[in-house]
Parts: C-alpha cells; structure tokens; sequence
C-alpha cells in the first residue's frame, strides 16, 4: 500500500513539472469570432448592396455568430464603416468612380478579434454608364396640327427595361403641355401649328440590364429630344364617319379644318373614333347621339314576308354586343380609332364628353379614370324600375319560319280589361296559325340584353277563347296553346339573320315546354283556366336563368327573343301532321300585353 502511495505521488510531482511550456508557443494566437457564410453583390446606381447570409436579410436583432458583435467593412484595404452590430446585409453607397472596389467584410467580438474576411470585387454602375443606354427610335405619325409618336415594338432591349416616360411640349397657344405613359408607350400631341417643326423632351425611366443579365436595383431616366415637322393645313383626310362629322356640321375634310373643330356629336352605335386624330383642337365630345341620331334599324326579307326592326331612341336595357357581363370575357370593345379620344383627353385637350353608361359604345371601363377628373359627364344615370318593350323592335316570325306564323295586331283596338294593364295602347293582338306560333322581338343589330340590370321579362296573357279553341277532337294538342315558352338566343336559325352577330346563336329557353321543364313549371307558365276570358295573367322569365356553368343572358349574346305559344306540339298532337296549320273553326286569340324588361321580380 505504501508502494501505491509514493508512485502515485511522483506521478503527480513530474506531471506538474513545467506545465505552462507548451502554452508558452501559443501566447498572442488570435481567436477568430464566427464569420459571415456568404457574399454576393447587386448594383444600383453608384451604389452595391452586400448580402451576407444565406439564410436572407435578417434584423440585427435575429443574428447570432458566437461572440461577434460588430461588422467592419473595408474597401481598398481602407476601413469604410463599422456596424455596432450583425449586419445580414449593407448597401454601400458613393461608388461613383468606373473603378475596381475591393471589399473585405469580417465580424468583430468586444475585443476587437476579427472573423476570416469575406471579399467581394465591384465595378459600380456610374452615372456616366446612363450615357451609353440608347432607346429605340419611335414612329411617328403627323398631321397638320397634331402628331402621335408610339413605339411598334416597345422600349425594352437587351440593355434596359422600359419602366415609363414623361414629355413636354408646348403647342401653337404657348402653352406647355406635359403628360407620362407607361406600359405600351404612346404620346399624343395636340394643338400644334401646321407646317412647322415641333420637338418634345422625353423623360425615359430605365431599369438597365448588366452584362451578367441582372437588372440594376435602381430606375434611372434617360432624356431625349425628338423633332418632327407638321404636314400642311390643306392636307385633306379620308373621314371614316363622314356621314356622322357632316351630321356634326363638318362639311370640309382637311386636317387644317378639322383643328378647329371644337365639338362633335356621335351615336353610341358609333363604329369608328379615328377621325378624333384630326380634331386636334376638340374641346367637347357627346357620345349619346344628341337629337340627330336613331338607334340602327335592319331589314328582313324571307318566305315573301318583310320586317323591319330597330331605328328610333336608345332605350336603358340595351347594351353593347362587344360589351361583357358577369363571368362573360367573349366580348371586347372593337370600335375602331378609340386610342384617339383618350389621347385627347390625356392631353387635357378634351375637355368634356357626354356618354351613357352601358351603351353599345362600350366606353365604361375605358371612360372611367376620366369620371374621376371631371372630363366625362354620364348622363341618363338613373334608370327606370322597368322600360316597355318597343313595337320597333318586333319582329314577324314567319319571316324566319312559317311554322312560327300568327296573325298580328299592334296596337290592338279591342283591349280587354285595359285597367289591369300598365300600358294599353301597346298590346299585340294575335290568332295563332300554326303549330309552332310565336310573338318575337329582336333588338338592333350591336346590341344584347343588360341581364345584370334589368334582369327579368315580363309578359301579360289573355285569351277570349271559348274552352272548344283548347278542346279540338281528336287532338289532343290544343290545351298546350294556353302556355308559353321563352326561347332567348342571339340570332334565329334561319340563315338570314346571321350577318348581324359574330357571337353564333347562344340560344337557351325558360318557360312551358312540358318536353323540357318539370310539370310544376309548365303550370307556372301556363294560365290557369279560372283566368281564361276573365283577367289578363302575367309570366315572368329570369334572364339570369342557371343552366349549368350557363346564366341565361349573363353568359350569352342575348338579342333575340321568341315568345312561343304551345310549346312547338308535334302535327299529330295537333290532328295535323302535314302542315301544321292550326283549327280555324274556334281559333285561338292570344292578347300579349305590357312586355317589359323589370328590374324586380
């Protein structure tokens, strides 16, 4: 035991002989604080941003490397600035030199001990470099007093990324007119004196395009002057709307002319706005056709039959064909030249246009930012509960089909019980001819249904025929005459009304086709013998009737509407399968009154 002891004790005794030897070697041995993962720069304008981690931009307050503390950048060998903190990125600014910057960027702890350096090279963007970015060269378009200036294909390039521009220029009044446009590029500039030379400055603003492909953190804006000269006053125009600018009093057609127009009036069935380039000096535009213009009438000539629909006032339920509703994108506005009227009235130039909402012109989305300034008055803005159907917009049947033939009446002077209608003087008196009988209404070539405003048509029924006109033996059809049947369609199957639609027929149907409906529907839309020769009954459709993905006059061209009676019954429920001509010993007598299209159920 005494052995164990004393070897244990000389262990102990060398192994504590000279302990600091080798710690000696390493005194003055620097402890490197943690480093920064990673270094990567982006250029702006005389400027780099660093980032410095790759775990992304972080506050200071979420940074955590070991003891450091502080983080030290140099540049040349030179300390350039000192962060009493973590720094997961810095933006070093001043680099206005097209030099090489060498940057060096460590941690430092409390004691000053320094992190391995990341170090990044860096040629800056200088403004000098803004000097070498060339923008495409525009087209322009003059006439005597105005000139466009555009770019066919846009303002990017391999070297820069068109953000927007700005311009000035003054017209013939002295006057310095100043505008900006962004996206597709455009300038419009108006009031210009004929025959002379004009410039603009134009502000471009840039996002450059470095060698490597990365865009410049920072926009940048490169100035230019372009010269054009004006064409001469005399210069004459080929008018796309003649008959409408001699409406407005324009009876010479040269540029110079033009200018000094100071107000127009056009239709909403307007088709082209591209002579507004010439009007330079426009001051007022009336898109609502003033007192000098009718809605478009059309001529239909089939079977030996003539009808002629349209013509007369606009009326609220009409809207534009090119016009979309609800979840509808097919429509797009396609009247021609529309570019024009928004660079006068960017330009400030134009001052005012009238125009009614939802009308064929189709201007709403394209109109409203200049609501806002002032520039745009709509009128007609409050629209009645209901609008009556015109008798302008009736269209015989049997034109399109002879199965669809009756015998029709307007106004009718017979009126039953003409105090439970709403307007008297406008009922169809009708006797049904052929098995597939119908009362049809078509609206003006351009137009369709605003479903979203005047969702429902409403129809009053009345029938002064005795129960035998429904009781033919041995048919067994007859009784069907009693109800109706909406069909609803953008053009009829006959080929002759085609030409006024590019949209195809869009046919969808609501009311009593007992081949197509529930019996409880069919009896909605069918007059319940206790009104038979005693009281008119009224029908109404949903124009906005779901039928799958499909919401009636929402999702479809709706122009055409066909009031059938009857449901089309086959000959042999008739007791006439070669013709389908109708019983004329009790004919039936079908009174339609009080068509309008309601906002209300």
């Amino acid at each position: 035991m005494k052995s164990f002891l004393f070897v244990t004790v000389f262990i102990f005794a060398v192994s504590c002989t000279g302990m600091y030897d080798v710690a000696e070697d390493f005194l003055g041995e620097v402890i490197y604080p943690a480093k920064f993962d990673t270094i990567y720069g982006r250029l702006g304008l005389e400027r780099v941003e660093i980032d410095l981690i790759k775990a992304g931009r972080l506050p200071a307050g979420r940074m955590y490397l070991g003891k450091a503390v502080k983080t030290v950048v140099e540049c040349n060998g030179e300390r350039l600035k000192v962060y009493d903190s973590l720094c997961s990125w810095v933006n070093i600014t001043g680099l206005n030199t097209t030099k090489l910057y060498r940057f060096r960027i460590y941690t430092e702890d409390d004691r000053g001990n320094r992190s391995i350096p990341q170090e990044l090279p860096v040629v800056p963007f200088v403004t000098q470099d803004i000097r070498a970015l060339e923008v495409p060269a525009p087209r322009i378009t003059v006439s005597p007093a105005s000139a466009i200036i555009d770019w066919p294909n846009g303002l990017n390039s391999v070297i820069m990324e068109f953000v927007s521009l700005d311009f000035k220029y003054t017209d013939r009044d002295g006057i310095e007119r100043t505008g900006q446009s962004g996206g597709s590029p455009r300038i419009f500039a108006g009031n210009l004196e004929p025959d002379s030379e004009r410039s603009l400055t134009i502000d471009y603003t840039v996002r450059p395009i470095l060698s490597n492909g990365d865009r410049l953190l920072d926009e940048v804006m490169v100035t230019d002057r372009i010269s054009f000269t004006t064409t001469d006053a005399n210069t004459p125009f080929v008018p796309a709307e003649r008959a409408m600018l001699e409406a407005s009093g324009v009876t010479e057609f040269t540029a110079g002319s033009a200018a000094a127009v100071q107000k127009l009036v056009f239709p909403p069935h307007v088709a082209s706005l591209a002579d507004l380039f010439y009007f330079s000096g426009l001051k007022e535009l009336d898109l609502t056709g003033g007192e000098g213009f009718d809605l478009p009438s059309t001529v239909y000539n089939n079977n030996s039959l003539t009808s002629t629909i349209g013509g007369g006032a606009w009326v609220p339920f009409l809207i534009s064909a090119e016009n979309p509703l609800a979840t509808d994108n097919s429509a797009s506005n396609s009247v021609a030249g529309v570019q024009s009227m928004v660079d006068l009235l960017e330009s400030g130039i134009l001052e005012k246009v009238k125009y009614i909402p939802h009308s064929k012109a189709g201007f709403d989305a394209i109109l409203a930012p200049f609501i806002e300034t002032g520039q745009v008055e709509l009128v007609n803005t409050e629209e009645p509960e209901y609008v009556m159907m015109p008798n302008r917009f009736h269209w015989l049947s049997a034109v399109g089909d002879l199965n669809w033939s009756m015998d029709v009446t307007c106004p009718a002077t017979d009126v039953p019980f003409d105090d439970q209608l709403i307007d008297a003087g406008n009922v169809y008196k009708t006797v049904l001819i052929r098995r597939s009988a119908a009362l049809s209404f078509f609206l003006p070539a351009g137009y369709r249904l605003d479903a979203e405003n005047y969702r429902y048509l409403k129809v009053k029924l009345f029938t002064p025929s005795p129960d035998e006109a429904f009781n033919v033996p041995p048919s067994t059809g007859y009784y069907r005459y009693k109800t109706i049947w909406g069909r609803f369609m953008n053009r009829t199957w006959w080929a002759g009304t085609n030409p006024d639609t590019k949209w195809g027929q869009e046919v969808w149907d609501d009311g009593g086709n007992p081949s197509l409906i529930s019996a409880a529907k069919h009896e909605q839309f069918t007059i319940p013998d206790a009104n038979l020769r005693t009281r008119w009954t009224e029908f109404t459709f949903d124009m906005q009737y779901a039928d799958g993905n499909n919401k009636g006059a929402l999702t479809r061209h709706t122009r055409v509407f066909v009031l059938n009676l009857g449901g089309e019954p086959s000959g042999a429920d008739i007791g006439d399968a070669t013709n389908g001509i109708l019983s004329t010993v009790n004919p039936i007598v079908m009174y339609f009154a009080d068509i309008r299209f309601s906002k209300t159920p």
